[in-house]
């Protein structure tokens, strides 16, 4: 399986007290380095407002490139201020193959 596209899929919650506004900044700001990575094919970001959670979908050449995207999200400027906003105990960080368009 190390040849097919990995599919990442992030749940994420902020923390209390961080508006709409701030947390799309920031969501904005935590892929910034995605498509510098050799390997990545696509991002798509979503919000669902009445339990103020947001999907982030990545489509990777593989997994090691999704693996060189954890370390690429450390070199953004001001990396622990924006980490720092996610609530990590509700946020769920997954990935997968795609086994069937059916």
């Amino acid at each position: 399986m190390a040849n097919k596209q990995a599919h990442e899929i992030i749940v994420v919650y902020f923390k209390d007290g961080i508006d709409y506004k701030e947390q799309l900044e920031t969501m904005k700001q935590i892929g910034i380095n995605s498509s510098k990575t050799e390997g990545f094919f696509s991002r798509e970001i979503f919000h669902c407002e009445p339990d103020n959670r947001w999907v982030d979908y990545f489509i990777w050449r593989d997994m090691a490139a999704a693996d060189e995207s954890i370390e690429n999200s450390k070199k953004i400027p001001g990396a622990a201020e924006l980490f720092a906003k996610i609530d990590q105990e509700k946020s769920v960080w997954s990935r997968y193959y795609k086994v069937s368009d059916k």
